[in-house]
């Protein structure tokens, strides 16, 4: 293929079976994701080894899907003051529950590619809902253990092998001329996996690092919303109430083709635009920045209900609450209805699965699926 012709793996993201067979035969490198839609046959996991693939379960995310985020088990068990705000919210937040057979057959598809000799390598798709970057491969190992692989194959699937997969030798191993990237743990890991996150020291490139506290890498004191509800009604336009004000967001800082515009015609914002193919989860509308600067925290402690009017074309939408150092995570979502005539959509901040939704730093309101074009208004948006 194009990757292999510039010297380059072709790893692929797949989420069905299906998917996962196609890839492989068109002779992909690489998979991430297991599925959980069907189990792969015994003879299908052994042409997979011999085609020499390597699959990145990410049954950090998937497990999480369902309820089963051993991410949060971690979090309980490492101390609070060296877990970030953006940890913190990561392992919080979660996916909608899918439909489907469920975690069981994410697990066995990876019990049986492992008993087939396929490649496996650890990673957690963070900073998906239910992961954290970091926290998250301690996690990950022990559902790796859960699926059948011994601890000491665990462990090879987040060094040696990974970087074997990723054709990079001089990292992955403890041995003369690899890069230093050490990290020393209490207790044989061999023996419990959980000991992984008992860190005694971490050495970077040789050189040992101090492990920041969230205190010491606390952010400017986060200012408080001011006293009573806190209305944005449109009348002097985008610019009209608190915060920094509204902007376009759309899925093109990822890479996709959605677009949007925003416009105030009478006293309401209007919201136009179009949900296209080209991103893995397309999105497009309008995002209020709630601080001074986009994406700084605002605490509305003591508030509990988002409220607008609205009206449009009739389909369903999606607000998405951005949290303290939310900007690089998937936010929490809740969904509405814009309907062809103006109704009061009222939310409890509780809705939004995050772990402090008191604290706000932005706020969008967008279209996703079904792609298409779209038209949504809004009026009198209030947090109190």
């Amino acid at each position: 293929g194009a990757a292999h012709a510039e010297g380059l793996l072709a790893v692929v993201h797949v989420s069905d079976l299906e998917a996962a067979l196609e890839a492989v035969s068109l002779g992909a490198d690489g998979l991430v994701h297991t599925w959980f839609d069907a189990a792969i046959s015994e003879d299908g996991a052994r042409s997979f080894a011999e085609a020499g693939v390597f699959v990145v379960p990410t049954l950090s995310v998937i497990m999480g899907l369902f309820g089963d985020s051993t991410g949060l088990r971690v979090l309980d068990e490492t101390d609070e003051a060296l877990v970030s705000p953006m940890q913190r919210q990561g392992l919080s937040n979660r996916f909608e529950m899918p439909e489907g057979p469920g975690a069981g057959v994410a697990l066995e598809n990876v019990r049986r590619l492992h008993a087939a000799g396929v490649r496996i390598v650890a990673g957690t798709d963070a900073p998906n809902p239910g992961t954290a970057t970091g926290l998250s491969m301690h996690g990950e190992l022990r559902l790796l253990a859960r699926a059948g692989l011994e601890s000491h194959e665990a462990l090879a699937a987040a060094t040696s092998v990974a970087a074997d997969a990723f054709a990079v030798p001089e990292r992955g191993r403890i041995a003369e001329g690899t890069i230093a990237d050490l990290l020393l743990v209490r207790g044989d890991v061999e023996e419990d996996l959980a000991r992984t996150a008992d860190i005694v020291t971490i050495w970077k490139d040789g050189y040992p690092v101090v492990r920041e506290t969230a205190a010491m890498a606390m952010s400017p004191e986060m200012p408080p919303a001011p006293e009573g509800p806190v209305v944005v009604d449109f009348e002097d336009g985008l610019d009209s109430g608190f915060g920094f004000g509204w902007q376009v967001t759309t899925d093109a800082m990822n890479g996709g083709d959605s677009t949007a515009d925003l416009a105030v015609e009478e006293g309401v914002l209007v919201v136009h635009g179009e949900t296209r193919a080209g991103f893995a989860f397309p999105w497009a509308g309008a995002i209020w920045f709630l601080g001074d600067q986009p994406m700084q925290a605002v605490d509305f402690s003591g508030r509990s209900v988002l409220r607008f009017r609205t009206r449009g074309d009739g389909r369903s939408y999606t607000v998405m609450l951005f949290g303290e150092g939310a900007a690089a995570t998937v936010p929490p979502t809740v969904p509405f209805v814009a309907g062809p005539e103006w109704a009061v959509v009222e939310i409890p901040l509780e809705s939004f699965a995050t772990a402090d939704p008191s604290t706000i730093a932005a706020l969008a309101f967008v279209a996703q699926a079904p792609l298409g074009s779209f038209t949504f208004e809004l009026d009198d948006v209030e947090i109190r």
